[in-house]
């Protein structure tokens, strides 16, 4: 069995940590030489689109946001807590990305609730926040992993067994760009086509 941790809001938890006064506030995160939006906190989401040049926000969404300079130095450093706290409580770690790794629970009793205490001792140990989906290969975990964010009610951990019902459902609402290797761009053609979400490009025509 698999696991997907991924950081939430990586970039502007981090920021939070080592400034509690951005708690709560809405963050955005701005490339080399505060070029473009790279990562939002998701009070930022719904008002300014991943990639856009700073110098395109609207003023009056800027009044609303705080717009913080990438620190990758210190991204780097909570990187590396978060995931030693992970290999101390889990034997195999798959590192995938500055904020997500796979690992692989085969051997533990119930799932769930060794994924929920590990969260919570990540939390405790870094102050980051994580979701962890748990299925038997990295895909359907990504797919867990997207539906323990989304849905408060699993508080951060969803175990995803793959059954043609629960997965057909799944698909149908789950984003196109959730996708391994669709980009925003990618995801943006797909809409722009109709197909919206991974069910929806997995009945489409070649």
């Amino acid at each position: 069995m698999i696991g997907l941790i991924d950081c939430n809001n990586f970039y502007s938890s981090c920021e939070r940590v080592f400034n509690p006064k951005l708690e709560g506030k809405p963050i955005g995160i701005l490339s080399n030489n505060d070029g473009c939006v790279i990562a939002r906190s998701n009070g930022v989401k719904p008002l300014v689109p991943m990639g856009i040049p700073a110098f395109q926000i609207p003023p009056n969404i800027r009044k609303q946001i705080t717009l913080l300079s990438s620190n990758y130095e210190l991204y780097g450093d909570m990187s590396k807590r978060v995931f030693d706290t992970v290999r101390e409580h889990t034997v195999d770690v798959e590192l995938y990305s500055i904020d997500k790794t796979f690992i692989h629970l085969t051997g533990f009793g119930n799932l769930v609730e060794h994924c929920k205490r590990l969260k919570a001792i990540i939390k405790q140990n870094t102050g980051i926040s994580v979701g962890i989906g748990v299925s038997p290969t990295r895909t359907l975990a990504k797919i867990a992993n997207h539906v323990a964010k989304k849905n408060p009610e699993y508080k951060g951990v969803y175990w995803l067994h793959p059954t043609e019902s629960k997965l057909e459902s799944l698909l149908k609402k789950l984003p196109v760009s959730e996708i391994w290797g669709v980009s925003y761009r990618i995801a943006t053609k797909l809409e722009a086509m109709g197909i919206k979400t991974v069910w929806q490009l997995r009945e489409a025509e070649p």
